[in-house]
């Protein structure tokens, strides 16, 4: 008899947490109403963005001065980096000068010839 009391508390449990399962029913349909309550917000705030429509042109303006001052700054960038690769086609020219070539003319040609 007592392992069949065991089932029966079992199977208790089992209703037990059937019954947890009904109760998180109701939060998820809340959760629904939060979503759709959500859903106006979103109408609200379309309505919003619509009403900010130059406000947003504005600052789209500002981004795309932001944005030229970027690319002022790239170019400055670009233009510090001239002087390195200056200094290392330099480097280059003294290496092949003191190993292998000779300028002639335009070109470079073996110091062979």
């Amino acid at each position: 008899m007592s392992v069949g009391l065991r089932e029966v508390s079992g199977g208790l449990r089992e209703v037990s947490g059937g019954l947890r399962e009904v109760r998180s029913g109701p939060r998820e349909v809340r959760g629904g109403l939060r979503e759709v309550r959500g859903g106006h917000r979103e109408v609200r705030s379309g309505l919003r963005v619509v009403r900010g429509g130059p406000r947003e042109v504005s600052g789209g303006l500002r981004e795309v001065r932001g944005g030229l001052r970027e690319v002022s700054g790239g170019l400055r960038e670009v233009r510090g980096g001239l002087p390195e690769m200056m200094g290392g086609l330099r480097e280059v020219r003294s290496r092949l000068r003191d190993e292998w070539w000779t300028p002639r003319g335009e070109g470079w040609t073996p110091r062979s010839e």
